[in-house]
């Protein structure tokens, strides 16, 4: 919908008049809040180009998400609060053939944004879109449809990450994704921003915080480039945030979030941010809400401790019941080729000491007993993860991919209800993207030799994989994103490296996995030559 009210349609003539708006075709799809039907009665006429807006006028650039198969959600933000735009979307780069126009207000109670539904447009198909206001036009954007429900789609190609700092090191990765080629659509896991645990407390704050990180350059391109499917993670509350948090402080990152992407609340609910993304009959996509619902994080990483045994304790939660029954549901009746998550932490148990010596267990000893790693994340919500787990094995859903962020660590394993168990079934894959940008950077640690770091924590990484056969790869030091191609017979993840410190970089590809249909092994074939 669009945010704020409609507005005239002498205003939209107005609009583009002033801007000129290239040949107008009807039938014009129609968004709710915003007036469609003020798009001019006229077709085939040749008018003057649309003069770019100054720096400044949409400080935040632009971005579609929610990929459907009838259109899409566009987004910006204006620099004029309740300053009148409108908006077209179009066949071709030089908006000769527009095919959706209307008119919205930047709504000033929603910080100067707008998200405007696109709809009635073609399934599986490429669109550009912008905004026009009285300073001219907003970069253009490209959006994508998704293919018609249960279509025979042959593949799906998107990019996955997570976690952007504002440091020293760049935003090459960025520029990287947006130069890949083909991609539907790219997955942001969450800590797209991060706020002060202490300082980040009023809606006021988080919009600033927003403000400040989409300022990048970097970041514009790729959203105005690739489509967003936006999660969030915890960079976008505070540190260790969960259910019991302060209410007002909640509300207000809730509504930042909302406001800051192209994402509708699902259902009437204002604030509910899980749903699924659908891909024609090949894949249904889980977007994952691990955050808002969940128990409090466990302060011990060793079970062995009063507090770490919590851990493995039954009954707590990261996804909350409505949820998690959604998820069982949709999981049940996808008929798609694969399903996936998006999944803002990693799934795979990660153990720094194993006292689990599996069936038959001596006495005292619980499944899952050991020393984790120190990382909030589905470890500490082991009794729902096996629960999730056991019913993909008992109702027999296949074909189960986990794609997850937060943790800085490229992290690669199987899923099996109980890991400690050699005939514990493989029932899903969980691969986990390594930040975005360098942070904290383990080899520039001060007073350090990169050298030398490097050894240790490549040593690091062997005697992980050693601890945690179910694991295939796992890589603490370098930065970049996930590649993921999906295709009726196989999904291909290729884990893309990239120097965050040079402004020239490309990425590479680090690690390959190939996952077929019904597999129940993830080998990873690692490329040392292209890490840091």
């Amino acid at each position: 919908m669009g945010s704020g009210g409609s507005v005239s349609r002498r205003r939209f003539l107005e609009l583009v008049a002033a801007a000129g708006a290239g040949s107008l075709v009807l039938p014009l799809a129609g968004c709710s809040d915003s007036d469609a039907g003020d798009v001019p009665d006229a077709a085939k006429t040749t008018v003057s180009p649309v003069e770019p807006a100054p720096a400044g006028a949409f400080p935040d650039g632009v971005m579609a998400g929610e990929p459907r198969p009838d259109g899409a959600v566009i987004w910006t933000r204006v620099s004029q609060d309740g300053e009148a735009a409108a908006w077209e979307v179009a066949t071709d780069d030089t908006f000769a053939t527009i095919v959706a126009g209307g008119t919205v207000l930047a709504d000033p109670e929603r910080d100067g944004t707008t998200h405007v539904v696109v709809d009635s447009l073609e399934p599986d198909s490429w669109y550009r879109y912008r905004f026009v206001t009285d300073a001219g036009a907003s970069p253009t954007g490209r959006l994508r449809t998704a293919p018609a429900p249960g279509a025979q789609t042959e593949r799906l190609r998107f990019a996955y990450c997570s976690c952007q700092q504002i440091n020293d090191s760049l935003y090459v990765a960025h520029r990287a994704m947006a130069a890949e080629p083909d991609l539907d659509f790219f997955v942001h896991l969450g800590d797209y921003i991060y706020v002060s645990d202490e300082e980040t407390l009023t809606l006021a704050d988080y919009r600033g915080v927003y403000h400040r990180f989409k300022a990048n350059p970097l970041l514009q391109q790729l959203q105005a480039t690739v489509p967003i499917v936006a999660m969030f993670d915890d960079g976008e509350f505070y540190n260790g945030v969960d259910r019991t948090g302060d209410p007002e402080r909640l509300t207000a990152a809730l509504d930042a979030w909302f406001e800051a992407f192209p994402v509708l609340p699902v259902d009437g609910e204002p604030h509910r941010a899980y749903r699924t993304v659908p891909w024609g009959g090949l894949a249904d996509l889980f977007m994952l809400d691990v955050r808002q619902y969940r128990d409090p994080a466990v302060a011990s990483d060793d079970t062995d401790d009063p507090e770490g045994a919590q851990m493995l304790a039954g009954g707590r939660t990261t996804l909350g019941g409505p949820q998690k029954q959604w998820l069982l549901d949709g999981l049940s009746t996808s008929a798609a080729a694969w399903r996936l998550f998006g999944n803002p932490y990693n799934m795979t148990m990660t153990r720094l000491e194993d006292r689990d010596p599996g069936p038959p267990r001596p006495p005292g000893v619980q499944p899952g007993a050991g020393t984790y790693y120190p990382n909030e994340a589905w470890d500490d919500y082991s009794a729902e993860r096996r629960d999730i787990l056991e019913f993909i094995h008992d109702q027999g859903v296949g074909d189960v991919v986990s794609f997850s962020g937060h943790t800085h660590v490229w992290i690669a394993g199987q899923l099996q209800p109980d890991p400690d168990d050699p005939a514990s079934p493989v029932v899903a894959f969980d691969v986990t993207c390594g930040s975005l940008t360098a942070d904290p950077d383990l080899l520039l640690a001060e007073g350090s030799n990169p050298d030398a770091e490097r050894a240790k924590y490549r040593a690091l990484e062997s005697t992980g994989l050693e601890l945690n056969p179910h694991l295939s790869y796992l890589n603490f030091i370098d930065q970049g994103y996930g590649l993921v191609e999906v295709t009726p017979e196989a999904t291909l993840v290729e884990l893309k490296l990239i120097d965050p410190y040079d402004e020239a970089a490309e990425s590479a590809v680090g690690a390959r996995a190939v996952i077929e249909r019904g597999a129940t092994a993830i080998p990873v074939e690692r490329f040392a030559d292209t890490e840091r």
